[in-house]
């Protein structure tokens, strides 16, 4: 990390210090993370909520060709103020990048990005994952050029491996879209069927929770599924009945 300049040694005092925790991966490897819990406690965070899912998938009528583009480690391109430090076995250290783990990382980040990408068609940016689209392939590939070239001059690296350009179909924001229009994902569908029967009123509201995903897709959804929400109601009892 001090070889990448995400971090640099202090020598100085310094108000605030946080503890370095060591966090196992499924792979084997592990991760190094910072305990920001103290100093999320004082942090003001920005007014920059991430945009909604549903209305960025309605900005994609007529979309047939698409790209996406997924920025490298997207917090630790974008720098930070010299006031911060942590504390590890080999002393103390200051972030030169954005960290993960604070609080107000999301909106700051998701700020920039949307800033670098303003006013650029057929482009959507969630976080790192950013999606581009045309209705034809030199609408599409006049709009692939034109955020890679914001993306040079601001210094905004990709991840090559994560990256995947020209598709007619492709999965964003849990969604399947393509050509004729945005279908749902199937694994998530296959996820609410294989759902556990619930047994009470909270696991009936978490199944609900999860089918509403499908709400944009099932004409009458609120009807059909009446019988199960009228069921929360705490003036009903909770009965399941196996079909």
């Amino acid at each position: 990390m001090v070889e990448e300049k995400v971090i640099t040694p202090v020598l100085k005092p310094t108000e605030w210090c946080a503890p370095v925790v060591i966090v196992p991966k499924s792979d084997g490897n592990v991760r190094i993370c910072v305990d920001l819990i103290e100093l999320n406690k004082n942090v003001m965070r920005e007014l920059h909520p991430l945009p909604k899912a549903e209305y960025s998938l309605n900005l994609l009528t007529g979309a047939k060709i698409f790209s996406k583009l997924d920025a490298n480690s997207g917090f630790w391109q974008i720098p930070l103020d010299k006031k911060s430090s942590c504390l590890t076995p080999f002393g103390r250290f200051r972030f030169q990048r954005l960290p993960f783990g604070i609080s107000s990382a999301p909106e700051h980040f998701q700020r920039k990005m949307s800033q670098m990408l303003e006013g650029i068609p057929g482009t959507i940016c969630h976080m790192d994952d950013i999606l581009i689209w045309g209705s034809t392939q030199g609408e599409h590939d006049q709009r692939l050029t034109e955020v890679c070239k914001r993306l040079k001059n601001s210094g905004m690296t990709l991840n090559a491996k994560k990256c995947i350009f020209s598709l007619t179909s492709i999965k964003f924001l849990g969604h399947i879209m393509d050509g004729q229009g945005i279908h749902p994902d199937l694994d998530k569908i296959a996820a609410i069927e294989n759902y556990q029967p619930p047994t009470n009123k909270k696991e009936l509201k978490q199944l609900l929770g999860m089918a509403n995903y499908l709400a944009r897709f099932v004409p009458n959804y609120s009807d059909i599924l009446f019988p199960l929400t009228s069921m929360l109601s705490n003036k009903v009892t909770f009965v399941w009945e196996a079909p």
